[in-house]
């Protein structure tokens, strides 16, 4: 049990030797990204509609997942582009049926 525990802590001091990371968003000095990723990095209709429905949360998590996943991010992206001009046309139809409501009185 001793010899486990002495041997994880002389790795981590020899990362810690080799390449100093900061603390702060786990990057390197050099810029190197050394987060841990969770799953794999693809496509996900999910998040896109996650993000159709949600714009505003999809935009702040597609900046904390750019580096690492773009692929996700980038569907996340497009989702939240075409929630976003939905929500608009939307809102512009309804403007122009109260306008055309309020003209034919």
């Amino acid at each position: 049990m001793q010899e486990k525990y002495s041997e994880e802590e002389s790795r981590l001091q020899e990362v810690e030797e080799k390449e100093p990371v900061r603390a702060v968003f786990g990057v390197s000095s050099e810029g190197t990204d050394y987060r841990p990723r969770f799953g794999e990095d693809k496509y996900s209709f999910l998040w896109g509609l996650l993000s159709f429905f949600a714009p505003i949360v999809a935009f702040a998590l597609r900046n904390l997942w750019r580096k690492n996943y773009p692929l996700r991010s980038r569907s996340m992206l497009i989702g939240s582009i075409l929630g976003i001009v939905f929500y608009l046309a939307l809102f512009a139809t309804a403007i122009a049926l109260i306008c055309v409501k309020v003209l034919m009185r």
